[in-house]
């Protein structure tokens, strides 16, 4: 992380090209985010097609304090000031109905937005100089792996893009998303860094009962939803344990390998990660990019633990991951 000094450069850095409707890639506490300031159409337009994202898959609003969430969202339920006076700012994602201050391309022509307050210093220091709030998907092309480091970004789009470096992400996973629209349930959408638990404890304060439910509602849009997503180039096989591994080396005898279980993988590139979820959380993305970089035909990843710890890693390796073990030696 760069001092204050250099820290209040980048800043004006930012916002001097954002205000002109330039796309600027920023840290987040998540994942690099690929902003612009929402008041600027041409910008919102240019995000969409470097990234190569649909049109209709909507972006997240970024604002700098909870107070500014009435300006952009309308029929706010009053259980959503517990949820944000506790996790913002932070991870936390909340789809509201939209107000007439967003422009329909960041919504993708939904009746819906969805904000959030982040966490990162640098980023929270360029929205509130910007003053106006800036949508900012993941700075990759659209269903890659996000990334969580400013060179990862640079890999992706060379000097295509100005890239703001607050160094490595906090979580290295993207924000928890629930649709907070009903007054009386709160909908998970995609799991992430704020779990149900947390949730749980801070709505159970709320005067009136509020239901916390996974997703039913299949035809809401949001960033994140499509079945393949956060996925390398490479074919990506999991695999449950070292006999599952030693089958799938037979297929595949020059593997790269990501792994959480300490066992010893003599001549086979591999990248362990910690078995702690936290921390497992900070790693994977970037374990995928080295592996997707490297020679190696395929990579095989041992699956993590199926626990509550392991819902946001589950979802994204789900989305990532090409084949299972059994679906190639059955």
């Amino acid at each position: 992380m760069q001092d204050n000094k250099d820290n209040s450069q980048l800043v004006e850095i930012a916002v001097s090209l954002l205000e002109a409707g330039n796309i600027v890639a920023v840290p987040t506490e998540t994942v690099y985010g690929l902003a612009c300031a929402i008041n600027k159409q041409e910008a919102i337009n240019l995000v969409y097609k470097i990234k190569n994202r649909p049109t209709q898959h909507p972006l997240i609003v970024h604002i700098a304090k909870a107070d500014d969430l009435s300006n952009y969202a309308k029929d706010i339920p009053s259980y959503v000031s517990l949820l944000t006076n506790s996790l913002w700012p932070g991870p936390l994602t909340l789809v509201l109905k939209k107000s007439e201050n967003v422009p329909d391309a960041i919504t993708g022509g939904q009746d819906s937005v969805a904000i959030r307050t982040p966490a990162q210093p640098l980023l929270q220091q360029i929205i509130d100089q910007l003053g106006v709030p800036i949508a900012a998907p993941s700075a990759n092309k659209f269903g890659g792996i996000s990334p969580t480091e400013a060179s990862h970004v640079i890999a992706e789009f060379g000097n295509q893009i100005k890239v703001i470096d607050g160094g490595r992400c906090q979580h290295g996973i993207e924000s928890t998303i629930i649709d907070v629209r009903d007054h009386k349930t709160c909908t998970i959408l995609r799991p992430g860094p704020i779990s149900k638990g947390m949730l749980e404890k801070i709505l159970s304060f709320n005067s009136e009962p509020v239901d916390i439910i996974d997703i039913q509602d299949k035809s809401i849009r949001f960033p994140g939803k499509y079945d393949k997503h956060y996925a390398p180039r490479k074919k990506l096989i999991s695999f449950k344990n070292v006999y599952e591994l030693s089958k799938l080396k037979e297929k595949h005898p020059e593997p790269y390998v990501i792994h959480h279980t300490p066992f010893t993988l003599e001549s086979i590139k591999s990248y362990q990660i910690d078995s702690e979820a936290i921390i497992y959380s900070r790693e994977i993305y970037k374990a995928l990019r080295i592996a997707d970089e490297s020679m190696c035909e395929v990579i095989l990843i041992e699956r993590p633990p199926l626990n509550n710890d392991w819902l946001a890693i589950n979802d994204r390796l789900n989305r990532a991951i090409t084949l299972h073990y059994r679906e190639i030696i059955d």
